[in-house]
């Protein structure tokens, strides 16, 4: 069986009600599935800094710039911190949690609705490449 091959996430600018949430768990797929190619941080934040356009090109170069004079360490995880900080819907995610929080995710059909999501966005990437 051939391999699936999973392809760049499309570009992030960084409006109002973009969606950010699903480009960064694209984001994050592409990274897993292909480790050999993100062997460093710095790497990996270039990388993702090559998929942003202008609002979010911005921000990633003024992040870029407090890594320089020393404001921000240059790793992943503060990177990251900073990108969700800055573009997350944060009301998608509070309405996220409170729905995972009714299903009571000891429950089976909840971990099945919880793949069943995941397998919709994924679907959703790949139709759109």
């Amino acid at each position: 069986m051939k391999p699936i091959e999973i392809k760049e996430p499309k570009k992030f600018e960084g409006k109002p009600g973009e969606d950010f949430d699903t480009w960064w768990v694209l984001v994050q797929v592409y990274i897993q599935d292909q480790p050999e190619k993100f062997p460093k941080d710095e790497q990996t934040i270039d990388w993702i800094g090559s998929l942003m356009d202008r609002y979010a090109a911005s921000w990633h170069i003024q992040w870029l710039k407090g890594t320089l004079n020393g404001t921000y360490p240059m790793s992943m995880t503060g990177y990251v911190q900073a990108l969700k900080l800055r573009f997350e819907d944060k009301e998608a995610k509070d309405e996220a949690h409170a729905s995972l929080e009714k299903l009571h995710m000891t429950d089976a059909s909840g971990i099945c609705l919880l793949k069943s999501k995941l397998i919709t966005i994924r679907l959703k990437y790949l139709e759109q490449h």
